[in-house]
């Protein structure tokens, strides 16, 4: 039967991808919190910590060099 993984150079590219928009996303908190708007602070700030989290992740995934789908099946 033929193993169901994914290869790590997937995860290494969404985890950077996530670093490169958490980037961003932080910029974009510092510049609404320069202009006092506390709403868009807020809001930018959780999308850069969802996008840090998510790399984080997969990072993760890409250092145990695949994900197994077929680990609960028989």
């Amino acid at each position: 039967m033929e193993e169901n993984t994914i290869k790590p150079g997937f995860n290494l590219y969404v985890a950077l991808f996530n670093a490169y928009g958490a980037g961003f996303t932080s910029l974009g908190t510092i510049e609404a919190a320069l202009e006092g708007n506390l709403e868009r602070m807020l809001v930018l700030g959780g999308l850069t910590a969802i996008q840090g989290i998510s790399g984080i992740a997969n990072y993760i995934c890409a250092k145990n060099k695949k994900l197994d789908y077929n680990a609960n099946r028989e």
